[in-house]
């Protein structure tokens, strides 16, 4: 027998704008029963319920598709992650391979820069991404603050996580570069970075959009 195909299909969460009850809808029967035989009818699909509530409060199709290309770079600020109170993330950005480097951390939820560094010369991305988590934990411990901190290099996680080296395949990054890298992998090694490295997680840019620290030069 075929397999039920429904079974493999992620679950969409449906909008009445107009109809005869306007609302959000786990189901299309339930929407359909709320649209066919209405004129003007208006209504869309989402893949998350909190998109689809965030397009019902705006209250208006088309008003929603003229903001969902910056709703969709800014999801976070509809999300839960912030349950746990303030959290910290970073990034950063590299200008060619090797190329100039730079990176910052941002808090959330209040957009504020915390700190900015580079650019230094001859590196590399995920070196980039590796030095600003260090420097995000440098920052939290130095200011006596315990909170999560998102990074969305999955790499440059495992560095930190793993044996706290900056594993990097570029052959050779400027002196200075090399100095930074030297304090991250030391910093690595003080007592209290095993703390922050518990509260290192994934930014899922899927769900939630760009990191807010993303330098947006893509």
């Amino acid at each position: 027998m075929p397999k039920d195909s429904r079974k493999n299909k992620k679950p969409k969460f449906y909008v009445v704008f107009k109809g005869f009850v306007p609302g959000v809808y786990n189901t299309w029967d339930e929407c359909q029963a709320n649209v066919k035989g209405y004129s003007g009818a208006s209504f869309a699909s989402y893949p998350t319920v909190e998109e689809a509530e965030h397009a019902f409060s705006v209250g208006d199709l088309q008003k929603y598709k003229e903001m969902e290309p910056s709703i969709k770079k800014d999801r976070w600020m509809h999300s839960e992650i912030f349950k746990d109170g303030p959290c910290l993330t970073v990034d950063a950005a590299c200008s060619g391979f090797p190329g100039p480097i730079e990176y910052r951390g941002v808090l959330l939820p209040s957009t504020a820069q915390v700190f900015r560094r580079g650019p230094f010369a001859h590196g590399s991305n995920n070196i980039g991404e590796f030095l600003a988590i260090v420097e995000g934990m440098r920052w939290l411990n130095s200011m006596s603050l315990t909170m999560r901190i998102y990074s969305d290099s999955k790499c440059a996680i495992g560095w930190v996580k793993g044996d706290g080296v900056c594993n990097t395949t570029l052959g050779d990054p400027s002196p200075e570069l090399k100095g930074e890298i030297a304090r991250a992998e030391s910093s690595l090694r003080a007592p209290w970075a095993a703390k922050y490295k518990a509260l290192l997680y994934k930014w899922d840019t899927e769900t939630l959009g760009e990191i807010p620290s993303d330098f947006d030069r893509k």
